[in-house]
């Protein structure tokens, strides 16, 4: 792991972390080039979200990421009714990927209107190089 990181990264995370903390449904995609990266940014945004409550969600082929999501919210809410934490929730979900290596570009049109209705930030973490992909077989996610 890296011991020092310059100016530049901190600033984002901090801007990402500034961002998550003011909103309350966005979607947001995140794009690493290795896993190492992805680890790294991960540590440094944990780091700097002491008030988020992260619940990372890993899409695998034909599992449903609908209903993890639905549990997640449903826990959440009693959590927060009941005061018990004073954290603000955060999907983070990886495995988008899978998706569009088979073309279920359906499923995408899905989640996106679910991730709309949350009520809950959402980072949405891909590989760079699927990043193109993405935007060409689902533009409107």
């Amino acid at each position: 792991m890296r011991d020092s990181y310059p100016d530049p990264i901190k600033e984002k995370i901090n801007e990402l972390a500034s961002f998550l903390w003011l909103s309350s449904n966005d979607v947001l995609i995140c794009s690493y080039q290795d896993l190492n990266d992805l680890q790294f940014v991960e540590g440094l945004l944990s780091k700097s979200t002491p008030w988020a409550d992260w619940h990372k969600l890993d899409y695998e082929d034909g599992k449903d990421l609908g209903f993890d999501i639905r549990q997640i919210v449903k826990e959440s809410k009693s959590k927060s009714e009941s005061r018990l934490t004073g954290k603000k929730a955060i999907f983070s979900i990886y495995g988008i990927e899978n998706i569009i290596k088979t073309r279920s570009i359906e499923k995408l049109n899905l989640y996106r209107d679910l991730f709309l209705r949350l009520e809950r930030p959402i980072l949405i973490w891909i590989r760079d190089e699927f990043v193109d992909e993405l935007a060409m077989y689902a533009p409107d996610f």
